[in-house]
């Protein structure tokens, strides 16, 4: 007689309903993982998209402040065309900034459509002026609309286009005692940036003011 040793004779495998439980266990946990991740790309591409978009702004803010060090350091009132000085009086002109109003509303629920007549940036390269015409809002639809607000160049020595970023001018105004308003040699800078997330169902926003004095 020979003896079988170990044999499965007599034992009891797992039933389907175990071994359905243990899938959906599984599955339940697996998709968990994979919603926690996908949050964490969500926060982790916001975050960049954000720090990104406030170097962007950071650039304009020290570009104007470099060009308003050279305006307030030059005596002459007549400066040659291309001075560093001659290029902040152009953006100081009252065709470039407002006297008569403030600056538009900002923060709503979408981005603007339109960008305001009297927005502009400044290219960090050169320092000059990016007027209104080369600033295009983030709602327009197409292939070249970048994820984020941002310059795009072009070409190294070409005029670059804004996209979702601006700058818009107020030139800060006075009640005299007698009654009249004036104008007081201040503007103050409203720069802005306005973007759609691929993660986020409302635009995010980011703006800052730069306040500098004028002649």
């Amino acid at each position: 007689m020979f003896r079988i040793v170990g044999s499965s004779v007599g034992r009891r495998g797992d039933t389907i309903i175990e071994v359905m439980m243990a899938l959906s266990i599984f599955s339940m946990i697996a998709v968990g993982a994979l919603a926690v991740m996908n949050r964490s790309i969500s926060m982790a591409q916001d975050a960049l998209e954000s720090t990104l978009v406030r170097n962007e702004i950071d650039a304009q803010a020290e570009t104007l402040r470099f060009l308003h060090h050279a305006y307030m350091a030059e005596s002459s009132p007549n400066l040659a065309a291309g001075t560093l000085a001659n290029k902040f009086m152009d953006i100081i002109k009252d065709d470039n900034v407002i006297t008569d109003g403030t600056a538009s509303e900002f923060g709503k629920p979408t981005c603007i459509t339109e960008i305001p007549q009297k927005a502009f940036a400044v290219n960090p390269i050169n320092g000059k002026l990016i007027p209104s015409g080369s600033i295009k809002p983030m709602s327009e639809a197409g292939s070249g609309v970048p994820p984020y607000s941002q310059l795009s160049y072009p070409a190294p020595t070409a005029q670059p286009t804004a996209h979702g970023l601006w700058i818009e001018g107020v030139k800060s105004r006075s009640v005299t005692a007698s009654g009249s308003s004036e104008i007081k040699p201040v503007v103050d800078f409203h720069i802005r940036a306005c973007w759609s997330s691929a993660y986020s169902s409302q635009p995010r926003t980011i703006g800052t003011i730069v306040r500098l004095h004028v002649k």
